[in-house]
Parts: C-alpha cells; sequence; structure tokens
C-alpha cells in the first residue's frame, strides 16, 4: 500500500512539473497586458497549489502511524473491528474475543511465568522440581502463543490504518487534480481570450 502512495506521489509530481512547466511556456507569447500576465500567474498558483495539495495528503499516508492496541477504536478502523467480531478464535487465537482479553490473558500468563520460574528456583526436591520445570514450559509456551497473537493483531491493526490513510489519500488526490486543471485552465483562458 505504501509503494501504491510513492507511485502516486511520485506520478503527481511529474504531471505537475509538466502541466506547470509545459504549459505556461506553450501560453506566454498569447499573452498581451497586464491582466493576462495576472490571470496566467492566477492560474499557476491555484494549479500548483492543487499540486502541493495531492502530494502532502498522499505522502501523509507514508507516515507511519501510532499503533497500539488501543488504536483499534479509531472509528475509521469499523471495518477491521467488524472482521475482528466475525472470526475472533483467527484474529486472538484460544486467548479471548477482543483486544482486551488478549491483552489480560498475556499479562496472566505472564503472571504465571513468572510465579513458576519462582517456585522452579526455592524448589529443592528433584521429583517435584521436574514438575515446576515441565509447567514452566508450558508456560512460557502460553506466552509466546500470546505474545505471537498480540504481533500478529498490531500489524493487522497497522495495515488497516496505513489503508485507510490511503483511502482517504485518494480523494484529497482527486481534489487537488481537480483544483490543478481549474488553474490550469484559468491561464490558458488568459492566453485564449
Amino acid at each position: 500500500m505504501r509503494a501504491t502512495a510513492k507511485w502516486t506521489v511520485t506520478a503527481f509530481a511529474a504531471v505537475g512539473a509538466l502541466v506547470l512547466g509545459g504549459v505556461p511556456l506553450a501560453v506566454v507569447n498569447a499573452v498581451r497586458d497586464r491582466g493576462d500576465v495576472a490571470m496566467v500567474a492566477f492560474g499557476m498558483v491555484i494549479a500548483l497549489l492543487g499540486v502541493c495539495w495531492a502530494i502532502w495528503q498522499t505522502s501523509e499516508a507514508l507516515t507511519p502511524p501510532l499503533t497500539t492496541l488501543s488504536s483499534l477504536n479509531d472509528p475509521r478502523l469499523q471495518s477491521l473491528r467488524r472482521r475482528l467480531a466475525e472470526d475472533p478464535a483467527a484474529f486472538f487465537g484460544g486467548f479471548g474475543t477482543d483486544e482486551q482479553q488478549l491483552r489480560e490473558a498475556l499479562v496472566l500468563h505472564q503472571a504465571v511465568l513468572d510465579r513458576l520460574r519462582r517456585q522452579v528456583a526455592e524448589e529443592q526436591s528433584g521429583g517435584r522440581r521436574l514438575i515446576w520445570e515441565n509447567a514452566l514450559a508450558d508456560a512460557r509456551a502460553n506466552v509466546a502463543r500470546a505474545q505471537y497473537a498480540q504481533r500478529r493483531l498490531l500489524a493487522f491493526i497497522h495495515a488497516w490504518q496505513v489503508r485507510e490513510a490511503l483511502r482517504r489519500a485518494r480523494f484529497h488526490t482527486l481534489g487537488g487534480v481537480t483544483v490543478c486543471v481549474l488553474g490550469v485552465l484559468v491561464f490558458i483562458s488568459a492566453a485564449v481570450h
């Protein structure tokens, strides 16, 4: 998605350079008075604002968003929340049905792991120590699975944030193109009238 945004910025910058660099030269011979010069300048400013607007808004999609589990509460991620609700096991594994339950599961499994570490360190009996060490291995596996589920969920949230930023950028780019075309029409009209 970011590659698409980079391509859009590059393409729009090239088109903007071509339009703002080529069209004014084509109409320079047709400019007759100060009014025409003012109209050409005004049109170029409008076109330049359109190019800048589109590039700025599209480049916003390239800015990495801060992503935490709380980012899932962003209203723009409603479509992701619906997907998570449709199949929570696919996103949260066996650690609940939402991000809060995943957090709580990770805290619980980490606390169990810490307690078992202390138990193993304090145990004197070889037989019981072996039992605690087996439980400790299971606890490590549970923490690792919960951490993996959390990392994976954060990756989904991050990708969705970038996706939504790119969607917004498309609308702004369309607006920027419209403003740029309007500016070009203004300075071409100075030469045609």
